[in-house]
């Protein structure tokens, strides 16, 4: 038999059968780990640019940190591993993954494909920690503490981002007000002019990445993505910029970043002056609770939102279900000076829901998408 198809056969035996301490310690699975990290992150062990001295040493050590954790996991009943809780046969979307949920943090880019056709590039910057340093591709993992929340495109972004792209129709189907829009209504049954998203003035609270305001602006949208901190500002920057370049006609290139401190007066009116429009027609918000304990943010944040909104604004608030009685209790908040509907998950982006394929983060549940109206 010739050595490839040998080696093949290998990794199919290790991976269909129950896993041996005597098996674990063979260089066979050793090479089977291998293959599974640099599929799993390949931003951080495959060789480019010159560094592959350096990405082989870190591939070896994990490897073999890896080969001994699972040496020592295999002193169960009987002495084995079954096969599907042997680590090398985790899914992509398994939440026990974290070397796939590693590459996908640590990713320069990553592309989501949305509901309309639209292919979205969104550059990320998980590996600039919270100073503002690039980290070593060794250094770059899932840890919150080192990194800034916004540098990477979760899921609410996602599903937030495709749900833009739904007919105006569906998009607007929640909203008591803006669903009227197009129809017939009163008693001369008078047709409501059809709602577009062209040059609607829309601001993208908290928004990290930018993506749903690239979105907005490809749509036709007058797009602001605004935050407080400075550094994610330019990953907001970078990715409004990677949009302009491909925005020819210099009619579309409609998107802007500008900085925003939630209820601040200053920021506040500067965006007024600019921008000649006293309430935004569309306001977005993607995991801005993400920190649901802190409630003086949930305060600043309906603030910003009620001063700058109409019963007329389209609000849509996504958000990752990560503590129940939390997210009810700001939701009640929340209820209090704006009607909520939420958008049924049926029609949301496939990643709404806990795991499935190719979504950001495994053990969060099912992102939530709401249309807010405010009350009058």
């Amino acid at each position: 038999m010739e050595p490839h198809v040998a080696a093949r056969q290998d990794k199919r035996n290790l991976s269909s059968l129950a896993l041996t301490t005597e098996v674990a310690e063979s260089a066979a699975y050793y090479r089977l780990i291998i293959d599974f990290l640099k599929l799993a992150n390949p931003t951080k062990y495959v060789a480019h640019n010159g560094h592959k001295q350096e990405l082989a040493r870190v591939l070896s050590e994990d490897a073999a940190a890896f080969q001994s954790a699972v040496i020592q996991n295999t002193f169960t009943a009987g002495g084995t591993i079954p096969w599907n809780e042997n680590p090398v046969n985790f899914a992509d979307e398994d939440p026990r993954n974290h070397w796939s949920y590693d590459g996908r943090l640590c990713s320069a880019a990553r592309k989501i494909q949305l509901h309309s056709g639209i292919s979205l590039d969104v550059l990320q910057f998980w590996n600039t920690d919270v100073y503002g340093y690039k980290q070593n591709r060794s250094e770059c993992t899932s840890g919150i503490g080192s990194h800034r929340t916004g540098g990477c495109l979760w899921d609410a972004a996602t599903v937030l981002s495709d749900y833009l792209t739904r007919p105006s129709k569906q998009v607007l189907a929640h909203h008591p007000i803006l669903s009227l829009q197009g129809s017939k209504v009163g008693k001369g049954r008078h047709k409501q002019p059809a709602w577009s998203w062209e040059d609607k003035y829309c601001i993208e609270l908290g928004a990290g990445l930018a993506a749903p305001t690239v979105v907005a602006a490809t749509l036709g949208a007058r797009a602001v993505a605004t935050d407080a901190d400075l550094q994610t500002l330019e990953m907001s920057t970078a990715n409004v910029d990677a949009y302009l370049k491909v925005a020819h006609d210099p009619a579309r290139r409609k998107a802007f970043v500008r900085e925003l401190s939630w209820d601040d007066d200053t920021h506040n009116q500067a965006l007024q002056e600019e921008f000649s429009q006293p309430h935004a027609d569309v306001v977005l918000m993607a995991d801005c609770v993400y920190v649901l304990d802190n409630q003086g943010a949930w305060g600043l944040l309906m603030r910003q939102v009620l001063r700058m909104s109409t019963p007329e604004t389209l609000i849509f608030l996504s958000m990752a279900q990560r503590r129940a009685a939390l997210e009810a209790k700001f939701l009640s908040k929340v209820a209090e000076k704006f009607i909520v509907n939420e958008v049924p998950t049926k029609d949301l982006h496939p990643t709404a829901v806990k795991g499935a394929h190719g979504r950001m983060h495994q053990d969060t549940g099912d992102i939530r998408l709401f249309c807010l109206q405010k009350r009058s």
